[in-house]
């Protein structure tokens, strides 16, 4: 300890520093009091002094009190919020110094010694001075007395607590504890065991001797070596192998980091942009306050506690002490006039064991630089536009914004923070609000982090009504007085562009972006599972601010199946507890996630067209009296899934990888169980079978100790109902048996495909011998011209009809290829176990429609046959009608007796067909 004179020299160093009135007219002291909790003490006894001080005005304060004789122990414990300027505290007296404060208080304990005898006294003595101008406090006397009040010399009173009233305690902390209540008599033993009382196991950990007063100290070497961590940190008292009830305790580490901030200390920065945060969780098992003390290699004591200044107090002869009075606790410095490099530091509780270590690197600013982070920042109008700045030797820039005609414009300042994640990272990110931007709010922050942006008021120009137009706009960034660099802000026009909708299963995670877009785009949904809209729009999320139905924008789900004949068609909007929104501006697109179970008078089988709308008359980015809107469907089911049966049972391959399939609606990536079950035999079950995006289900089982021919049942749980088939062990698997049908059907309905194009290509041809006849019968008194291009017309005909008798006779063979198909298939399906009377039926009545079809196709082959014949007439009589009118010479008599034959031909011809 040092002596009370160096403690005296050391408050006189201090007050030669704050002697300075901080006025013209110097201040002196109010009221100075003393209070202690008692006058009559016992040797050990600890008593707690406190020292108030009232100054007429704010000034320079300082508290001395001397000690005669000496405590054994002094310790500052409350400076009540206020810290002092510097502090010095012994054996033989304190003295604090504080500067600018118009009141101080501090608390402060002494121990009796403990070789202290009846009658002994011990003075406190002490004074506080305003800048200068000094008053006593008074003069406390504390006594041992010679008895107790009855001639008995009075029983120590107990300073520690019982062994029952130690709940925890941090390692390596001295602990003392008071015996005094307990059979544990002065100089027995006293145990530290580590296990539970009444159990088994336990092990010695400490010992101590207890005193002539009933006192048990073990050291914080002693506590260090006790276990801090798992079971393994419960302790408890025994002493001459009895266990003191009551007495289990539990030891755990202090909580203790020491990190710097500021980043790198460049000395053109001010001090309190730098230092230390000493921090502690657990903070409350010291009561709230502890010491710490300070040492660095780099650094003797007298520099520590300058680079500190006044928050520290010498300790020993290297290091220096720090009062940590909250969980979080910052300590700036001051690096001023010192070398530039790393300083390294060690700080360790006075409390416990605990310690830590940081550093803070003091070097010389360069050049001051300030730069954007790209050329060119765009954005759509109506969202956040960002632009970040980088700086260099500079915390701080200018950044002006206009639009380069001088209705708009804009000064900021950044700052880069020295505090938070982010601290000192040299750039700050500017997030602009386009909609609030031109004097309609606080436009201008800082996207993240702790760093600052402040817009100049003066400079931010108003725009009326109006909001930001679409355009370029030229960003300049200054520091340290000289213009740096030059960007541009593009702020483009926003869009509406879809809306879509999204399911989840039930159980997965629906609370980010990123969650919901992990499920899967459908227009269906089964109560229960997740719902989503997603809108593809920009320009909208300023203004958002989770409220879909702000500045004119909407959904609304409007039922489109309404079968009911009176009132409206349901329609409802988003705005119910049932909706929240989720929103995801980086790619312009906004969430509203469904509650499909708290949709109100909304059934299974109902569907809805889902609209969302920006209505202009309230929207700046929408033409008034315009609206954009985008649409799409939803449809609410119950939720269902089965098993795919073409007739029961259901066939199951008796194998070790045997799958069973089926459908369901639930949301894809949801999880059901199948169960197999033989009453009395057997249960197996897949409880992780998935619906996939198709939604088809497959689960897997191993069956290949059952019989082919074995009876069981199938059933879904967890699967929105309770869908259960009767089930038998086969040689041919359920999806076969489908397939086959399935394969048999397609090849029936091409079949009729087949015979429907032939038809169609029979129709087209007699559809231009029917214009060829419309063409004759409107050519009356035509020319020889005329009758040359009806004959060409005719040939042309012929060389059809001989095309079509080919396609017909090909169609015909084809027909009959398929027929001896059909008869393949019809002997295939008559071997499959199940009996598809069904499918038979349908292949009788489809053979009746090939009876039909051909006949008719024999219909329209002698129809193309007297077609022919009536053609082959037609070109006769036209021979002898061109020969009539070469030896008749002019005139149209025989041309028109020619026309009037062949139309009348034809007119027998149609009335056939």
């Amino acid at each position: 300890m040092k002596s009370h004179k160096a403690i005296v020299l050391t408050a006189l160093m201090v007050l030669s520093v704050f002697a300075m009135p901080m006025s013209a007219a110097a201040q002196t002291v109010d009221s100075a009091d003393r209070t202690v909790d008692t006058t009559e003490v016992q040797p050990g006894d600890v008593v707690t002094v406190t020292v108030d001080v009232t100054a007429t005005e704010t000034g320079n304060i300082s508290v001395t009190e001397e000690f005669s004789p000496a405590f054994a122990d002094v310790s500052l414990t409350d400076l009540h919020g206020t810290i002092p300027a510097a502090q010095a505290a012994g054996n033989e007296g304190v003295t604090l110094a504080y500067q600018g404060e118009d009141s101080v208080s501090v608390t402060y304990e002494v121990t009796i010694p403990d070789d202290a005898e009846a009658g002994d006294t011990f003075t406190i003595e002490g004074s506080a001075s305003v800048d200068g101008n000094a008053a006593d406090t008074g003069t406390t006397t504390l006594t041992v007395p010679t008895d107790g009040g009855n001639g008995e010399e009075p029983p120590a009173e107990p300073s520690a607590p019982a062994p029952s009233d130690v709940d925890t305690i941090y390692q390596g902390e001295e602990l003392t504890v008071d015996v005094s209540g307990t059979s544990v008599g002065s100089g027995d033993i006293l145990q530290i065991r580590q296990g539970l009382i009444g159990e088994d196991g336990d092990t010695l950990a400490a010992t101590a001797t207890v005193d002539e007063n009933g006192m048990a100290t073990f050291s914080g070497d002693d506590t260090a070596e006790l276990a801090a961590e798992g079971v393994d940190r419960y302790h408890f008292f025994q002493s001459s192998g009895a266990e003191i009830d009551g007495s289990q305790f539990e030891v755990v580490k202090q909580d203790l980091t020491a990190e710097s901030y500021g980043d790198v200390y460049y000395d053109n920065e001010a001090p309190s942009d730098n230092g230390v945060t000493i921090s502690s969780d657990n903070i409350d098992l010291a009561g709230g306050s502890f010491n710490v003390t300070i040492a660095s290699d780099d650094l003797d004591q007298d520099e520590l506690n300058e680079v500190f200044g006044g928050a520290a107090s010498a300790h020993g002869d290297e290091k220096i002490m720090l009062t940590v009075d909250s969980a979080e606790k910052d300590f700036d410095v001051d690096f001023s006039g010192y070398d530039y490099g790393t300083y390294n530091f060690t700080v360790e509780s006075l409390t416990s064991n605990a310690e830590d270590t940081f550093d803070i690197e003091y070097a010389e600013a360069g050049e001051v630089s300030a730069s954007f982070a790209d050329t060119v920042f765009s954005q759509e109008r109506g969202d956040y536009a960002e632009f970040t700045v980088d700086l260099q030797n500079t915390e701080s820039a200018t950044v002006h914004i206009t639009d380069g005609s001088g209705e708009y414009e804009s000064e900021l300042t950044v700052t880069d923070s020295n505090d938070g994640e982010d601290a000192d990272d040299g750039q700050v990110t500017v997030q602009m609000n386009t909609f609030l931007a031109g004097g309609h709010g606080d436009a201008y922050s800082p996207a993240d982090g702790a760093d600052s942006v402040t817009v100049d008021s003066d400079s931010e120009s108003s725009i009326g009504d109006y909001r930001l137009a679409a355009g370029s706009y030229d960003l300049t960034v200054t520091a340290g007085g000289e213009e740096q660099d030059v960007a541009t802000l593009s702020l483009e026009e926003r869009s509406t562009t879809g809306i879509s909708s999204i399911v989840a299963p039930s159980s997965a995670d629906f609370g980010s972006a990123d969650a919901i877009t992990n499920g899967s785009e459908l227009s269906e949904v089964a109560f229960g599972d997740h719902l989503a809209l997603e809108v593809e729009a920009s320009g909208v999320f300023t203004y958002l601010n989770d409220d879909v139905n702000a500045q004119g924008m909407s959904i609304t789900f409007s039922q489109e199946n309404f079968e009911g004949q009176y009132g409206n068609a349901p329609t409802f909007d988003v705005s119910g507890s049932a909706f929240d929104l989720v929103e995801d501006a980086d790619n312009n697109r906004f969430f509203v996630t469904v509650d499909t179970d708290a949709l109100d008078n909304v059934d299974a089988g109902d569907e809805y067209s889902v609209t969302f709308e920006i209505n202009g008359t309230n929207n700046p980015y929408v033409a008034d009296g315009e609206t954009e809107s985008v649409s799409t469907t939803v449809t609410f089911l119950e939720r269902t899934s089965s098993f795919g049966v073409v007739e029961a049972p259901y066939q199951v391959l008796a194998t070790d990888d045997t799958e069973v399939r089926g459908t369901s609606n639930l949301a894809p990536g949801s999880e059901i169980t199948v169960q197999a079950l033989k009453s009395g035999d057997f249960l197996r079950q897949d409880t992780s079978v998935e619906v996939m995006e198709d939604g088809t289900w497959t689960a897997t089982f191993d069956f290949a100790d059952r019989q082919v021919g074995e009876e069981f049942d199938l059933s879904l749980k967890r699967a929105g109902n309770t869908d259960a088939v009767d089930a038998v062990f086969s040689d041919t698997a359920e999806w076969e048996t489908s397939g086959a049908s399935e394969e048999l059907q397609q090849r029936v309905n091409e079949l009729e495909t087949l015979l429907s194009e032939t038809m169609d290509e029979l129709e087209q041809k007699n559809a231009t011998i029917e214009e060829l006849r419309t063409q004759l019968n409107e050519s009356g008194g035509a020319s020889q011209e005329l009758l040359d291009q009806k004959n060409a017309t005719i040939e042309d005909l012929n060389q059809q009809l001989a095309q079509a008798e080919s396609d017909l006779l090909n169609s015909t063979t084809t027909i009959a290829d398929l027929n001896s198909e059909i008869e393949a298939l019809n002997l295939s399906v008559r071997t499959l176990e199940a009996d598809n009377a069904d499918l038979e039926s349908q292949l009788e009545s489809l053979q009746s429609t090939l009876d039909e079809k051909n006949s008719t196709i024999e219909d329209q082959q002698s129809t193309i046959d007297e077609q022919k014949s009536t053609i082959s007439d037609l070109q006769s009589q036209l021979e002898e009608a061109q020969q009539t009118t070469t030896t008749s010479g002019p005139g149209f008599t025989a041309v028109l007796a020619l026309v009037a034959l062949m139309g009348a031909a034809l007119l027998a011809v149609r009335r056939k067909q």
